[in-house]
């Protein structure tokens, strides 16, 4: 317009700008205060009867795990203060009772445990349901917000200029811009805020499915424990024919048993070495760590020196095997039993059975084979169903030496067995250690 000053062109056309601002700034205002009312204070979804039943109930459940422990403890002290006992036929079968009643316990227990998980997995389903309801409900609401804002910004300058010409308001907008923002960046960590929180229930929930898989095998091995444990409190029954005088024949036949297997272990070995020396011309004789011969997940059934060992020596009892030299590794029959180290088959002994002068079986003999090892070192694998090596020569590292064993009266299982399992020793320069120390 003719007349008119540059600088007041520019003041008029600033001061548009501005009611404009306004304008977009108060649109804004009224929805950052709903923003506001919506992220300042996190959803707090309604109390769900389901969710508070779950909650007690695993509460219940691990109480009663508790209390099974206790009764579990309360037997283990009686099993402790048996085994201290002389070793008769009626101290054996109480020890054995008593052992019985604490396996069934700790079953008990291990049942607990998987309902209490399943359970848990019932809670964290449900709450992921919420998080993910909370998670879209919170997502629609910063939609929303974004679709009128784009919406505030579409108007016009003459639609501005028309609806608001008050300069005032518009310094009180600015101050409402920044709550705004403020609001917004609130609504937006609460989003990154549950986000992180579903994805910390979707790995609990895959913690707690993988613990479930793993409580129900050791409920199985469990199982299987308590079935060997009966089996063999029959057998004992059976075969002593409850007499005192038996059970002390049984004890003399196993005791003669064992001492012939360790007799013939130590001499060999010793000529072995003898001939071979720690460098032999042909093969090798392996060092290291050794490697479990055969999968230990279904448990150990006795341990190095196991104080419940049924043979043990109490004081000056002789009339037993003496302290057990191996660990009892559970496995089903037929496993394949691998080399732990490279090494020379000293012994591999496989008579199956014991017969008399007229050919006729009398009893089940005991198959086990002996590798010698760098070090010092020597392997035993007793109980074996089946031998898979010969004697003089030399195996490696993992490869198969024969089939477990040890279900009473099959061949290869002995004089007496517990059970199916595999016998493995480890000897150091002739004397028994404890194989736990050298596995890996």
């Amino acid at each position: 317009m003719p007349g008119r000053s540059r600088t007041q062109n520019q003041r008029e056309r600033h001061s548009v700008l501005l009611i404009g601002a306004a304008v977009v700034v108060a649109g804004f205002l009224t929805i950052g205060g709903a923003v506001r009312a919506q992220t300042d204070t996190p959803v707090v979804a309604p109390a769900d009867p389901s969710l508070l039943d779950l909650n007690q109930q695993i509460s219940e459940h691990r109480q009663k795990v508790q209390e099974l422990e206790q009764q579990a403890q309360a037997f283990e002290g009686t099993i402790r203060a048996k085994e201290r006992e002389a070793i008769t036929l009626s101290n054996e079968v109480s020890r054995l009772g008593t052992q019985l009643e604490q396996s069934t316990v700790n079953l008990e227990v291990t049942a607990t445990e998987i309902a209490t998980i399943g359970l848990e997995i019932s809670l964290i389903e449900k709450q992921l349901t919420e998080k993910e309801d909370e998670i879209a409900a919170q997502r629609e609401r910063l939609s929303s917000f974004l679709r009128r804002y784009y919406r505030e910004q579409q108007r016009s300058m003459l639609e501005v200029a028309v609806v608001e010409q008050s300069f005032s308001k518009f310094f009180s907008a600015l101050q409402y811009l920044t709550q705004m923002q403020s609001d917004v960046e609130l609504g937006l960590n609460r989003l990154v805020a549950l986000r992180h929180d579903l994805r910390v229930n979707q790995e609990d929930l895959g913690g707690k499915r993988a613990e479930l898989e793993t409580t129900k095998e050791r409920l199985e091995v469990q199982r299987q424990s308590l079935d060997e444990q009966k089996a063999y409190q029959d057998r004992l029954l059976t075969q002593t024919q409850s007499s005192q005088a038996e059970f002390e024949k049984l004890l003399g036949d196993i005791r003669s048993e064992a001492d012939a297997i360790n007799a013939e272990i130590s001499t060999l070995e010793r000529r072995v070495r003898e001939q071979l020396g720690e460098n032999p011309e042909e093969g090798i004789l392996g060092t290291g760590p050794l490697r479990w011969p055969v999968d230990s997940n279904n448990g150990i059934s006795a341990y190095f020196r196991d104080p419940t060992y049924p043979f043990r020596c109490i004081g000056t009892n002789r009339n037993c095997i003496g302290e057990h030299s191996a660990i009892d590794i559970r496995v089903p029959p037929g496993t394949p039993v691998k080399a732990a180290s490279d090494g020379y088959v000293a012994i591999a002994r496989r008579l199956d059975w014991i017969r008399n002068a007229q050919g006729e079986i009398t009893r089940s003999a005991y198959n086990y084979v002996t590798i010698i090892h760098g070090d010092g070192l020597a392997t035993v694998y007793g109980h074996l169903s089946s031998v898979k090596v010969i004697e003089d020569t030399f195996v490696s590292r993992g490869d198969v030496i024969g089939l477990s064993g040890a279900l009473p009266g099959t061949a290869g299982a002995g004089v007496w067995t517990t059970g199916p399992h595999l016998h493995f020793e480890v000897r150091e320069n002739g004397i028994p250690v404890d194989p736990l120390g050298y596995l890996q």
